[in-house]
């Protein structure tokens, strides 16, 4: 699940919540703002207009580094604390 905003020079905005395997949430967030009335969708809502849209889609495994899935297998065999690539 991901939150996105697009915003442009604080005036149009587009955001998205919630879209699950979407490659590039921020185009998601972007065609919100572009082609609808409305400023933020979320859920199976904002996946359909993805869809829609020919907005790519990709399977869970392209969407985990291999840092984070390393770090969760650590994690959950006890080798060290949660972390991210973020620090």
């Amino acid at each position: 699940m991901c939150k996105v905003i697009y915003l442009k020079y604080f005036t149009n905005k587009g955001a998205v919540a919630g879209l699950s395997n979407v490659s590039n949430p921020v185009s998601v967030a972007r065609l919100v703002m572009d082609s609808t009335p409305h400023i933020f969708l979320a859920g199976p809502g904002a996946n359909a207009f993805a869809r829609e849209k020919g907005v790519p889609f990709v399977p869970d495994d392209e969407l985990i580094t291999d840092f984070a899935r390393e770090a969760l297998d650590d994690f959950i065999h006890g080798k060290g604390e949660a972390s991210s690539e973020l620090g």
